[in-house]
């Protein structure tokens, strides 16, 4: 989400030079795009070679001499190291009590004019697309963001990786290929049917399609599951493959016709590198994870309990996702992929 200000104030002329500093996964995910040349992994308490603590954090910022610093986190502890640090310009949004610790505050309620009847009105970044909130940030530079989509690099590793990935499980790099993403590290109210997960992945592997099942280093058993019950040659589980690094992931999303996910890391991933997209959404907002990416497609169910925003649902039904058919899916897919359905499709069991 933070990608398009990154991209901003990258190729912003006032710019020399461009430090990211982050924690692994963030970090390795943006390996390979221009603006994440020079990087630096933290970790508070950190003990892993490479990766600095805050202490150390703080001593290496130092020597570098910056001359600002704009906060994408929202913690206190994050404007105390960059106070500490003697970084001259400190850029944040006013939250956690920190704003004695930063130069140039945001306030999270600013005037905007609105469009339609010229009036001024009060706005809360809080409720805008995450997007649309980091981009802000990029102000007290002197450097908005025009172009507002996320963007990550790829590299040859990421290639061969995948390509590696493909003959391990017998398909075809050169073939259709959907990879479909049932995991969410954050909430189980996210989650779509192992059901009906299989039931789309059977239907689109007897079109001639092939499917592989998205796997997370936690998600093995889960993916493999849905391979199992989807009972298709075509249809293959990531969790078979070891190890699973970032870079195969993002190897394996890029190699992809189509990515059918739930509004997770995965969907970021794809979005940033410009895949057709389906997002399933539960209990997450589409107006706040908006992404300006015109190949993607949304699939809710539209209950007036949406969007919740629990991880655990707070009617004990989940309907958010149980109320998304495969069929509906399934036909979404094939309009992405231009493939029109048989005329003897089978009907799909719920």
């Amino acid at each position: 989400m933070a990608t398009p200000t990154l991209r901003a104030i990258f190729e912003h002329s006032q710019v020399e030079e461009l430090l990211l500093i982050g924690r692994n996964a963030p970090v390795e995910l943006l390996k390979g795009a221009p603006f994440a040349k020079n990087v630096l992994k933290f970790k508070p308490q950190s003990r892993t070679p490479g990766t600095l603590g805050r202490r150390q954090l703080i001593r290496a910022l130092k020597t570098r001499c910056l001359d600002a610093i704009v906060l994408f986190p929202n913690s206190f502890s994050s404007a105390v190291i960059a106070y500490l640090a003697g970084i001259p310009r400190r850029i944040g949004y006013i939250r956690d009590g920190r704003s004695l610790f930063l130069t140039d505050g945001l306030s999270l309620n600013q005037t905007e004019i609105d469009s339609n009847t010229g009036e001024t009105k009060i706005v809360c970044w809080r409720e805008k697309p995450l997007v649309e909130y980091y981009a802000q940030l990029a102000a007290p530079l002197g450097c908005m963001p025009n172009d507002m989509r996320m963007q990550i690099g790829s590299s040859e590793e990421d290639e061969l990786l995948s390509i590696e990935c493909y003959r391990q499980l017998g398909l075809d790099p050169a073939a259709p290929t959907v990879v479909l993403n049932n995991g969410s590290a954050t909430a189980a109210s996210r989650l779509w049917s192992t059901q009906y997960c299989a039931i789309l992945a059977h239907e689109l592997a007897s079109r001639k399609i092939q499917v592989i099942v998205h796997s997370g280093p936690n998600e093995r058993l889960e993916a493999n599951e849905i391979a199992s019950a989807a009972d298709h040659p075509l249809v293959k589980s990531m969790g078979h493959v070891d190890p699973l690094p970032i870079s195969l992931s993002r190897g394996v999303i890029g190699s992809a016709d189509l990515v059918i996910t739930t509004d997770s890391g995965v969907r970021h991933m794809a979005t940033a590198l410009g895949k057709q997209t389906i997002v399933l959404y539960g209990p997450t907002s589409q107006s706040l994870t908006k992404t300006h990416h015109s190949h993607e497609l949304a699939i809710s169910a539209h209950l007036p309990c949406q969007p919740c925003v629990k991880s655990v649902c707070p009617l004990k039904h989940n309907r958010c996702m149980s109320d998304i058919k495969p069929e509906r899916v399934l036909q979404a897919a094939l309009m992405q992929l231009q493939v029109k359905s048989p005329k003897d499709s089978h009907t799909l069991a719920a």
